[in-house]
């Protein structure tokens, strides 16, 4: 992710950039269109007293945020670039003085660069979301074999008990990101109790029998290590 504020040159980008023009007064923003960098704010907060004119744009480019019309906030995402062009300084707005630049940099890190995984252990069958800040996430089952994923956000299922390996690749980068997700049994099958065991009724024999010896062999167990206690006990008390 680059963020260009105040630049003054963009021909590389396809941006052609005109004079500054200067405002009598703050002027505020306003915008018709729904981005994530715009999450928990009104545009209507946000102003300048100047800001330079942008004369045309690639069309790679989407602007978000204009003031009297003229595009003071374009964004660029593509799997390779993620470009954030403002052409105003940070001193000539009111970004700083208020919450709205900690939400800005609060919607630009968690747009740009998400968290692979919002939860690491689930249960059989289950699914996960996947978010990507790379080009392609490889995701490894427990048996070992491996399928890249590239278009996010998206949902995967997994199948098999045991840990999934997710590896977010980067476009420019040799490292990767390993994140791991376990799989586990659902409590009701994994726990000594099985559910059909809290729902009985004292007089449903069928329950009865499935549980059969075992629930009288523990009740016997107990039984009978509290009576060796209470024996000791009053073995102590006579001498």
């Amino acid at each position: 992710m680059i963020i260009l504020s105040n630049p003054n040159d963009l021909s590389m980008l396809g941006i052609e950039l005109g004079e500054r023009v200067m405002l009598d007064k703050m002027n505020y923003f306003e915008s018709n269109v729904s981005h994530p960098l715009l999450q928990y704010i009104d545009p209507e907060e946000m102003g300048v007293t100047a800001y330079k004119k942008v004369l045309s744009y690639d069309e790679s480019f989407r602007p978000i945020l204009f003031c009297n019309g003229d595009p003071v906030m374009l964004v660029k995402e593509t799997p390779t670039e993620r470009f954030i062009v403002m052409p105003f300084s940070i001193n000539w707005s009111n970004l700083a003085n208020t919450s709205l630049l900690t939400k800005l940099l609060y919607n630009m890190i968690t747009h740009y660069m998400p968290l692979t995984l919002q939860e690491y252990e689930v249960e059989a069958d289950g699914a996960v979301e996947l978010l990507c800040k790379g080009s392609s996430i490889t995701v490894t089952d427990p048996n070992g074999e491996a399928e890249t994923y590239y278009d996010f956000p998206g949902s995967i299922d997994l199948p098999e008990l045991g840990t999934y390996t997710f590896a977010t690749n980067y476009a420019y980068e040799k490292e990767r990101e390993i994140r791991k997700v376990y799989v586990k049994l659902p409590n009701s099958q994994s726990g000594l109790f099985r559910s059909i065991a809290l729902n009985m009724r004292l007089d449903n024999t069928e329950i009865w029998e499935e549980l059969g010896s075992d629930l009288f062999l523990y009740l016997a167990i107990v039984i009978l290590v509290l009576a060796v206690v209470e024996w000791c006990l009053q073995l102590r008390d006579v001498y």
